[in-house]
């Protein structure tokens, strides 16, 4: 996912979801920003999108069996995520985990 900073500067972040765990990490090389929060809100509404991509893709299968719809999953900050404030390497960070 893209945003673009203070600054005027873009900085890439990842959103995955975890399917078989029922989460949805947000890797992240500037946690602490103060957009944290919106960037939640970002991948909130992602993963509703996702959503509904999936049950159009796939109408007769059930793929998030029980749990409740991805939109309603909390988005977790992942852990391990080495801090990197150069526009530069925060997306090459990220393309390198594609």
């Amino acid at each position: 996912m893209k945003e673009t900073l203070e600054t005027g500067v873009d900085h890439l972040y990842l959103m995955v979801v975890d399917i078989p765990n029922g989460k949805i990490y947000i890797f992240n090389t500037l946690p602490l920003h103060p957009l944290l929060i919106a960037r939640k809100q970002a991948v909130k509404s992602m993963a509703a999108v996702l959503d509904g991509m999936l049950k159009a893709a796939y109408p007769d299968v059930d793929v998030l069996g029980p749990r409740p719809h991805l939109a309603a999953w909390y988005p977790e900050v992942a852990p391990g995520i080495p801090i990197i404030e150069t526009s530069y390497i925060d997306k090459l960070w990220v393309l390198l985990r594609l």
